[in-house]
Formats: C-alpha cells, sequence, structure tokens
C-alpha cells in the first residue's frame, strides 16, 4: 500500500520479518526522490543495492547523472524480481 513506511504496523512486521530472516518483496515502486529516501530508511537492504548499482555503473564509465538515472531503473525493476530484495545484504559499517 502507499505511504507502508510511515505505518507504525508495517514498521513492526518489517523489522520482525527481518531479525527472522524472513525474505520480504516489496511490489510498491518509489515514485520521487522522497519516497525513496523513505524507502531507503524503512527498508536499508534497498539503499545498498541502490549503492551497489551505482558502483557497478561507475565501473562502466557512466556520468554520475546518468548512473543515479540507470540504478533507480534497477532498484523500480528489482520490484518486480519474484524474491524481491532477499540477496542483498547490509554491509558491516555501511551508512544507511
Amino acid at each position: 500500500m502507499q505511504g507502508w513506511q510511515r505505518s507504525k504496523g508495517a514498521a513492526l512486521e518489517l523489522k520482525l520479518a527481518q531479525d527472522l530472516h524472513i525474505p520480504v518483496v516489496y511490489v510498491e515502486q518509489p515514485v520521487d526522490y522522497i519516497a525513496l529516501n523513505e524507502l531507503f530508511t524503512a527498508a536499508p537492504e534497498t539503499l545498498c543495492f541502490y549503492n551497489d548499482c551505482l558502483v557497478k555503473f561507475h565501473k562502466e564509465g557512466m556520468d554520475e547523472s546518468l548512473a543515479e538515472n540507470h540504478a533507480v531503473l534497477e532498484l523500480t525493476n528489482r520490484y518486480l524480481y519474484t524474491f524481491g530484495f532477499e540477496y542483498t545484504e547490509i554491509k558491516k559499517g555501511e551508512l544507511i
């Protein structure tokens, strides 16, 4: 549902799933940078995935703006992937 990031109940469910290592599938795609920031705060694994995409695109020689656009597209496409973000782990010491 739109705005799930601001729901106390949804936040509790997400935390419980993460604590129990239950795969979480995100089906609502971010629509703008405010929604992206809310998503990154509520589900840190999405920020890890986004950052990994940025690194990949920078290594391919893309400029910053194009790399960001492609990373958002990859993040959006990830929502359509059956297993969501379950294989993306937060790296120790990574800033969220």
